[in-house]
């Protein structure tokens, strides 16, 4: 099927960067916004319907031997001429790092171990170990 290529972006980001950009889209979808996309002058103005479709893929590209480049895509899609909603092929999850699991060693307290951010003080008679996080998922 042919393509027309409305706005594309691409630079370099670092992993602090990109979140702050996800944020945003999923500020708005979760709003009902549009969102607006934006380079310089250029700039491009979509507003997808309550239930689209949602694309995640993983891809390793390059040439015959050399397949070095990696990447993880996120599209969100939509027939603008239909009104039926997206379809899909199941349910979709991904896996929160354990470093990023909220621990509870007080009621009502909870803190977000970050590597190299916050030192957690455990407490051996509340605080799960990563062993305990792991049987979870």
């Amino acid at each position: 099927m042919p393509e027309e290529v409305l706005f594309k972006s691409e630079s370099n980001q670092s992993r602090e960067e990109i979140p702050s950009y996800l944020r945003k889209v999923a500020d708005n979808l979760d709003n009902g916004d549009a969102i607006t996309l934006t380079v310089g002058s250029e700039s491009v103005t979509l507003n997808p319907p309550a239930r689209p479709t949602f694309e995640v893929k993983a891809e390793r590209e390059g040439l015959a031997g050399n397949m070095a480049e990696r990447s993880i895509e996120f599209g969100i899609g939509w027939d603008e001429n239909d009104s039926e909603e997206g379809g899909g092929s199941g349910q979709l999850g991904i896996e929160q790092s354990l470093r990023n699991q909220v621990l509870i060693d007080q009621p009502f307290q909870a803190r977000m171990c970050l590597k190299n951010r916050i030192s957690p003080k455990p407490n051996a008679s509340n605080t799960p170990s990563t062993d305990q996080l792991r049987s979870t998922k």
